[in-house]
């Protein structure tokens, strides 16, 4: 590490590659940046030099002067830099951003996972240390999802190297709502290169799926859940299994593959539950029922039928966005969970996810005992779940540790 002063004058002579435009950090914020941590929050910084403009590379440093980091500058953004290099000597070039993408394809590369007409995450942004960006690949085709305005105005520059590295058919540009809302554009699906497709196909375990990239949720798939369902195929043989926050029918149609005599999914998304249906009779499951409806309100009326399931499966959407909310998003999994344990068969499977990154795996243990509790149950782990190995979780950022999951067995 190299200790420079925070004067601009003085710390142009410290190396040739320092940038003028540098964050000091206040005293006390400094902890989180000596593991790498990406993210710089405004409560963070104490003072801002070389007036920076949108997308600069800026420098970090600490309050005595020492530096700590490279990244781009966001006054637009709550996180105010993301960083992406700790070398001082390293720009973050052309070269820099095609090495990062490059480690990342190796990733996918050794995990054996760019076989043809199959899905994967090619680039896990913090995973990957490139904060703000994720590339998806469905076969041949790649849906980046940039999340930073820096990054999207280099958005030719990733996909260009992209192109290079990989030569796919199509690649799509997908943007956040407050990227969309700030460059003055209501679509958040651009065709960068190739010939538009409204509609991709991967397969995955044996299993055919159909991706709506334009209108589905993220970049079309939830490529994260792979094992997970693969797990589900593997519990489901003879079960009778209920699908909650279906979406396109990842879940269901796994258990239809493993053997269930019958599955009902519910989702309350009508665009979702047709192509949640499409993928069930291409792949001709006739077992399983897609119902459109608020999964919390047709919990309740199957429990007034007196129905009861071998196997629940509970994948529900975000419940928090901040941490002021975090109380909240856990009384609404103790409900959910309360009324999916009422619908369970005495020694049953349940199984839960939770994707708030601001909910820690031991809140949701708990949340889940209080709900057992409520319903007279004895729930017992079998099995506790995370994502697939090609989204990584970066260290020095725990907040990017975003999926959680259970699988529990009722113990009656």
């Amino acid at each position: 590490m190299n200790t420079i002063s925070t004067n601009l004058s003085e710390s142009q002579d410290q190396g040739p590659s320092l940038s003028p435009k540098q964050i000091v950090l206040r005293s006390g914020k400094v902890k989180p940046f000596y593991s790498h941590h990406p993210w710089v929050y405004p409560k963070a910084i104490d003072k801002i030099l070389g007036s920076p403009k949108l997308g600069d590379e800026i420098d970090l440093l600490c309050p005595k002067g020492r530096w700590l980091g490279r990244g781009l500058w966001d006054d637009q953004s709550r996180i105010r830099a993301r960083l992406y290099s700790w070398n001082p000597n390293e720009n973050l070039d052309r070269n820099f951003w095609k090495r990062r993408i490059s480690q990342a394809i190796e990733l996918r590369k050794m995990l054996k996972l760019l076989h043809p007409n199959t899905g994967c995450r090619l680039i896990c942004s913090e995973g990957d240390l490139i904060s703000g960006l994720t590339v998806d690949r469905y076969g041949n085709s790649l849906v980046a999802h940039i999340s930073s305005l820096p990054l999207f105005h280099r958005r030719d520059l990733f996909c260009q190297l992209l192109s290079e590295i990989l030569e796919p058919d199509q690649i799509y540009v997908r943007l956040d709502k407050e990227i969309s809302k700030e460059i003055g554009t209501s679509d958040h699906l651009i065709l960068w290169s190739g010939t538009d497709r409204e509609t991709l196909s991967i397969e995955e375990n044996g299993i055919l799926f159909q991706v709506q990239i334009r209108t589905g949720q993220k970049t079309g798939f939830f490529l994260d859940q792979r094992e997970n369902r693969a797990l589900v195929s593997q519990l489901s043989y003879g079960k009778k299994v209920l699908d909650c926050f279906c979406y396109t029918g990842g879940f269901s149609l796994s258990a239809a593959k493993g053997g269930a005599t019958s599955v009902l999914g519910i989702d309350s998304s009508t665009t979702a539950i047709e192509l949640a249906r499409t993928n069930a009779r291409i792949n001709n499951f006739h077992q399983i029922d897609f119902q459109k409806s608020d999964c919390f309100t047709k919990l309740n009326e199957l429990i007034a039928k007196g129905e009861r399931f071998d196997l629940i499966i509970q994948d529900p959407p975000k419940f928090s966005h901040s941490r002021d909310s975090i109380q909240s998003a856990l009384n609404g999994y103790r409900r959910l969970y309360s009324l999916g344990l009422s619908l369970l068969q005495d020694h049953g499977l349940f199984i839960v996810f939770c994707c708030t990154g601001n909910i820690q795996e031991s809140m949701i243990e708990e949340v889940l005992m209080l709900a057992a509790r409520e319903a007279k149950r004895d729930l017992r782990i079998l099995y506790r779940l995370g994502p697939t190995a090609d989204h990584p979780v970066f260290l020095g950022c725990p907040e990017n540790r975003y999926l959680k999951g259970f699988v529990c067995q009722d113990m009656k």
